[in-house]
């Protein structure tokens, strides 16, 4: 994993995209953009007052664990929805 991430960056460093020499139609671009919707399950749990509503905490600790994430790789994280599932059939496990 480590030298995919290392090969990302050298690549990303060199501009990104590699494009066509002008006037050789042979030639294909070495990178192209592209993007993966991914799934994360996360289990947050921690200690917290009776009366303080957890879910608001449980989805800020979400949101900073993914922000401190993105530094670990040169791939553009756009977090679109943070929310919590108590009725997911993996809640009770």
């Amino acid at each position: 994993m480590k030298g995919v991430i290392g090969n990302l960056k050298r690549t990303l460093h060199r501009g990104g995209t590699a494009a066509s020499v002008p006037g050789d139609a042979n030639v294909a671009p070495t990178t192209m953009h592209k993007g993966a919707n991914v799934v994360l399950h996360l289990v947050v749990e921690g200690e917290d007052a009776p009366a303080h509503d957890f879910t608001v905490t449980a989805i800020a600790a979400a949101k900073a664990i993914v922000a401190a994430g993105t530094a670990a790789t040169p791939l553009k994280v756009t977090v679109k929805h943070v929310a919590v599932d108590d009725d997911s059939p993996d809640a009770d496990q």
